[in-house]
């Protein structure tokens, strides 16, 4: 895992069994990790985003949303994920990939 820099997380609203089973990767602070957040996925796994954002706030600090579309800061504190999310649960939004980090 040391020589680990990044991570790509796309599974089809799976992300939430993969970062709960994954905690030796996530505890190495220095992986950023890209990963897929859809609403719409997660729903039908039974889940809702603050499932999502409740781990990724757990072991990142910082996130960058990737979607070219995306308004705001850039570089955002992960407290900020609901907020600079809000629009992936628009109907038809589909989702967006983030880069999620920690900045020491």
């Amino acid at each position: 895992l040391d020589d680990v820099r990044f991570v790509k997380l796309d599974v089809q609203g799976g992300e939430v069994d993969v970062l709960s089973g994954a905690p030796r990767v996530l505890a190495c602070r220095h992986i950023a990790w890209q990963i897929e957040v859809d609403f719409e996925r997660l729903g039908k796994r039974g889940l809702a985003l603050e499932d999502l954002f409740a781990r990724l706030r757990q072991h990142f600090t910082h996130f960058v949303d990737l979607n070219r579309l995306a308004t705001g800061s850039r570089l955002r504190p992960v407290a900020a994920l609901a907020e600079a999310l809000a629009y992936v649960l628009q109907p038809g939004a589909g989702g967006t990939d983030v880069l999620f980090f920690t900045l020491s």
